[in-house]
């Protein structure tokens, strides 16, 4: 029989229980530093994600530091140059700045509006001075860049001519 003496002592020594220190300060440890790699790792995809374009003027004027380099380019598909695959998966066409024109050779699923005219960003690596490998393209919504007056004829134009049946 276990006197009460005993007693105290055999209740304070339990398996696996260690007498100094606890859980607690293992336990602010392990969030601390699961707390500070999420921020860390959310700050990297950030900056990675966050990065902003060049227009292909700027890609080609700084072609000779960007070769290699993964970059954003934002320009207009020139009229004629617009060659898609059946299935597609790729694209190739040039694409117009103010003054200079870069080509672009897209692998990736190709958006159902890519359209020769359209402005486009384009995501990917600069193969050389004159050529960009993408792997993203980005079509910009042309009624975002609509003037208001254009967009106010058209509301204008379908009050008059009624709802459609």
């Amino acid at each position: 029989m276990t006197s009460l003496h005993e007693l105290p002592q055999r209740m304070s020594v339990m398996p696996g229980a260690s007498r100094v220190g606890g859980t607690g300060p293992k336990l602010a440890l392990a969030c601390g530093v699961i707390v500070s790699v999420t921020i860390y790792l959310a700050s990297v995809g950030a900056n990675a994600d966050w990065q902003y374009y060049l227009t292909t003027d700027e890609c080609l004027n700084q072609a000779d530091t960007l070769i290699g380099d993964r970059l954003r380019v934002s320009g207009k598909i020139a009229t004629g140059t617009l060659l898609v695959a059946g299935d597609r998966r790729s694209a190739t066409f040039q694409l117009v700045g103010q003054e200079r024109t870069l080509a672009v050779t897209s692998v990736g699923l190709v958006p159902d509006n890519l359209l020769e005219d359209r402005e486009v960003v384009v995501e990917g690596r600069l193969e050389n001075s004159q050529s960009l490998q993408a792997d993203k393209l980005i079509t910009r919504c042309a009624s975002k860049y609509e003037s208001r007056a254009a967009t106010d004829i058209v509301a204008n134009s379908t009050e008059r001519a009624g709802p459609r049946r």
